[in-house]
């Protein structure tokens, strides 16, 4: 299925478990237990440790034999996005690589909450990367992620964590600070979906309720990375 049928599975899985995890259970946990068994084993954890258990980091491969990860991807997703973005990629890389996707605070339907200014939500990711990655690894960043990516790179190297690369792609266009704002000046839920049909950025698919959370992280996120690019005119430094 799609991102949009899983808000749906996990709406409903969610329903008829018993409560405890099941409450607490994010889209990105379907992604990532991609089995009957496995879902309820998350909901278990979830139910045992609250929110202590919900992280940023959330691998989309395969458990790998130990010893046999040749490099780690850390990728974080495109503006109004969460880790579940990097699924279709996760599902092509060869054995020996794995994939570890970023789930930014507050950007799943189901759980709506609040989301981090950019250097705050760099010092977590940070953190988590530089707690449990082991070996060589990348981050890359897409499009409104560019942003974090970078933000989270330079705290990584001021921890003595440097990644082998930064890879960045479909970034806001930063020698046009003013069409990098443009989405400050998008005023209404209907000219801000208008606005992402014609980047093929939408589908009109989410219902009411889920539309409304969607709205509201594709607004935070790409507002963070506009006021980023206004405020960096000269561009930035490479890490």
């Amino acid at each position: 299925g799609d991102s949009f049928a899983a808000v749906r599975a996990v709406r409903a899985v969610a329903a008829a478990l018993p409560d405890g995890g099941a409450a607490a259970l994010r889209v990105v946990d379907l992604f990532s237990n991609p089995t009957p068994a496995g879902l309820a084993a998350r909901s278990a954890e979830l139910g045992a440790a609250g929110t202590q258990a919900h992280r940023l980091l959330h691998r989309l491969t395969p458990e790998r034999p130990a010893g046999t990860t040749a490099l780690t991807l850390v990728c974080f997703p495109h503006g109004g996005g969460d880790a579940i973005a990097y699924q279709p990629l996760a599902a092509q890389l060869p054995p020996h690589i794995e994939l570890l996707a970023v789930s930014p605070p507050g950007h799943d339907p189901l759980r709506p909450g609040p989301m981090l200014p950019v250097p705050d939500f760099a010092e977590l990711a940070a953190a988590e990367i530089a707690r449990t990655v082991r070996g060589p690894y990348a981050v890359y960043g897409h499009c409104a992620g560019v942003v974090t990516a970078l933000e989270t790179t330079h705290v990584l190297e001021r921890m003595g964590q440097r990644p082998i690369a930064l890879d960045l792609a479909a970034a806001l266009p930063e020698e046009d600070p003013e069409y990098a704002l443009e989405m400050e000046r998008v005023s209404g839920d209907d000219d801000l979906v208008a606005y992402l049909t014609t980047m093929d950025g939408f589908d009109g698919v989410l219902d009411d309720r889920d539309l409304t959370a969607v709205l509201r992280m594709v607004r935070h996120d790409m507002t963070e990375a506009a006021r980023f690019f206004a405020r960096t005119p000269g561009g930035y430094d490479r890490p």
